[in-house]
Order: structure tokens, then sequence, then C-alpha cells
């Protein structure tokens, strides 16, 4: 999660998006096969994001599998989406409605 050049540093001293990145990195670390994560993105830049992305990516092609919370899309190839009924749709914007539930994605919906 690039943390090498601030490893003697307090972590009081680290800004949010590098105590995110710590975070992150302990669950790395940790080799768990479900990742839970609370808005992974907050407080990230763009750089960390696409760290974020790769990392994710890895743990899922490793047969790894994340639940996370968040309000802005994340790096994710086929996301499945479980959209709660009220909720924003983090692509257009809009109020979903009421009776809204997705929880699979396209690609699984066909399979067996």
């Amino acid at each position: 999660m690039d943390l090498v050049h601030l490893a003697d540093l307090p972590a009081r001293l680290l800004s949010a998006g590098q105590k995110r990145r710590t975070a992150l990195a302990r669950v790395l670390l940790a080799q768990a096969p479900l990742w839970l994560l609370d808005e992974p993105s907050l407080g990230l830049d763009t750089a960390a994001i696409a760290l974020l992305g790769e990392a994710m990516a890895a743990h899922r092609a490793r047969g790894g599998l994340i639940i996370a919370t968040t309000h802005v899309p994340l790096p994710l190839e086929s996301p499945a989406t479980l959209a709660l009924p009220g909720a924003m749709d983090s692509i257009t914007g809009n109020i979903l409605p009421e009776t809204h539930w997705s929880l699979a994605s396209e690609d699984e919906e066909n399979r067996p």
C-alpha cells in the first residue's frame, strides 16, 4: 500500500489517507478469505484507490470474497451489488425505488 517510507512515523502523525492505507495493509496481511470493508476508498487519493483496486482484484482472483459498503463506485470488475431501498444509485445519482434489490451481477444471474 506504498507505506514503507512512513514506517518510522508514529501513527498519530499520519494523514487520514495514510491511516486508511495502513488499515487496508493490515487487512492484506491477515490473509482472511472474507474482507468486510466500510467505505474503503474514503480519504484515498487516486493512486491509493488504484492500489486498493489491485489488492481487491488479486484477493478475488484467489477466491476471496469482499463485502463493502460504499457511496462511490469501487475499482472492481463485475461487482455484485445489494442496493438498499431508498439508497442512491452511485452511477446515476437517482434515489432507488423502495422495491429495488439487486444482489447478483449480470454475469452471475445466468449461472446455474
